[in-house]
């Protein structure tokens, strides 16, 4: 999967088909990479992450799913 590469100040994305890894430079917390869904207003938070690679792992079987969900669907 080929992800978008976002950098500012204070966060890096990585982002995706609609989803997107979020990682707060600033932030100290347990799980620092953050998987997000666009739910066409805003963000939502799926699930956090201790590595980018577990992170990155989680998107792609997310965006396996969804796929598959729109195959079954239409």
């Amino acid at each position: 999967m080929k992800f978008n590469i976002i950098n500012t100040q204070f966060f890096k994305e990585w982002r995706a088909d609609g989803l997107r890894i979020l990682l707060d430079i600033t932030s100290q917390d347990f799980y620092r990479y953050k998987v997000q869904r666009f739910n066409g207003c805003c963000w939502d938070d799926i699930r956090g992450y201790h590595t980018l690679r577990q992170a990155k792992e989680a998107v792609a079987w997310i965006a396996e799913d969804c796929a598959m969900e729109a195959g079954l669907i239409h």
